[in-house]
C-alpha cells in the first residue's frame, strides 16, 4: 500500500487524472446524447438506461436536476440534433481522452509508448469498443433481470411460498452490488491487462482490478452521500448554482476522483506485476 501511494505521487498521477477529466468532460455531452438515443431505442427510456449502467449510485441521480433527463430525452428522439460536427468532435475528444489514459497507464508500468500513429489510434478505438461492449452487456443484463424480476413477482407460486422481502433483497443485491462490481471489475481489468506495452500477468491485473473496483464502488456511494449531506462545497453549489450546472460540477468532481482510483489501481497492478515477474525470473 505504501509503495503504491509513493509511486502514485512520484508518477504525478494526480495531474494525469485532472488532464483526462478535462477531455472526459469535453466528449461527455455528445456521447451521452448518442448513448441516450441508442439506449432509448432498446429500453424506451433514457433515465432507465443511465441507471442501468450502474456507474452512478441512486443518490447521485437524486442530486441531478430532473430537467437534465428531460433534455436528454428530447435530444435522444432525434440524433441529428447533434450534427456531424458534434459527433466527430466527440470522437476526437474521446481519442484525446483515451490517448492520455493509455499514455498514463504505460507511464505507470514504465513501458515504452512509441508506437505508430495508426497503431495508437487502433488501440484507442479498441479500448472504446471493449468498454462499449461491457456497457452493452450491463444494459442487457439489467433489462433481462428486470424482465425476470417482473415474471417472478407476478408468479402465483412465488407470491404464495416465498417471502417478498427475500425476493426484494436478492433483487437489490443483484442490481445494486453484483452487477456494478462486475462491470467495474471488467473495465479495470481490461485497462490494466490490455493497455500496457509490457507483459502484464493476469493475476496482477485481476487483483488490482478487484481492489480498485471495490474501492470505486465504496467511493461512488460515499461521494454522493458526502456531496448531498456533508460537503460545504456541495451545499453551497446547490444554493448558488441551481440546475444542470451543479450536476456538471458534481460530474467533473466524480470523474476526477474516479480516475484517481483507476490510476492508483494501475500502480497496484504495476507493483504486483513486477513482483510476480521477479518470482518467475
Amino acid at each position: 500500500m505504501k509503495i503504491t501511494i509513493r509511486k502514485f505521487n512520484e508518477d504525478r498521477c494526480g495531474n494525469f487524472a485532472i488532464t483526462i477529466s478535462y477531455f472526459a468532460l469535453l466528449c461527455s455531452v455528445p456521447l451521452v446524447a448518442l448513448f441516450a438515443y441508442m439506449s432509448t431505442k432498446l429500453l424506451g427510456n433514457s433515465e432507465l438506461a443511465f441507471r442501468s449502467l450502474n456507474i452512478f449510485s441512486d443518490e447521485f441521480f437524486a442530486k441531478l436536476d430532473p430537467y437534465f433527463f428531460q433534455r436528454i430525452q428530447a435530444v435522444s428522439k432525434n440524433i441529428t440534433n447533434l450534427g456531424w460536427f458534434g459527433l466527430i468532435g466527440s470522437l476526437v475528444a474521446a481519442s484525446f481522452l483515451f490517448s492520455n489514459l493509455i499514455y498514463a497507464i504505460n507511464f505507470i508500468f514504465k513501458a515504452t509508448y512509441q508506437k505508430s500513429f495508426v497503431y495508437n489510434r487502433l488501440m484507442e478505438y479498441m479500448i472504446m469498443f471493449i468498454i462499449g461492449i461491457i456497457l452493452l452487456i450491463s444494459l442487457s443484463i439489467t433489462a433481462i433481470w428486470t424482465a425476470i424480476h417482473r415474471t417472478i413477482r407476478e408468479s402465483p407460486f412465488v407470491a404464495t411460498h416465498i417471502n417478498p422481502k427475500i425476493v426484494s433483497l436478492i433483487d437489490n443485491f443483484f442490481l445494486q452490488y453484483l452487477i456494478p462490481f462486475t462491470l467495474t471489475f471488467l473495465v479495470f481489468f481490461s485497462l490494466y491487462k490490455l493497455i500496457p506495452e509490457v507483459k502484464v500477468h493476469t493475476r496482477a491485473a485481476v487483483i488490482a482490478a478487484g481492489v480498485a473496483a471495490l474501492l470505486w464502488e465504496v467511493f461512488k456511494r460515499f461521494f454522493a452521500f458526502y456531496v448531498a449531506h456533508i460537503s460545504a462545497i456541495g451545499i453551497v453549489l446547490s444554493k448558488l448554482l441551481q440546475g444542470t450546472l451543479t450536476s456538471i460540477i458534481f460530474f467533473l468532481l466524480w470523474i476526477s476522483f474516479s480516475l484517481v482510483i483507476l490510476l492508483w489501481g494501475a500502480e497496484l497492478a504495476a507493483v504486483l506485476n513486477e513482483r510476480i515477474h521477479q518470482q518467475h525470473a
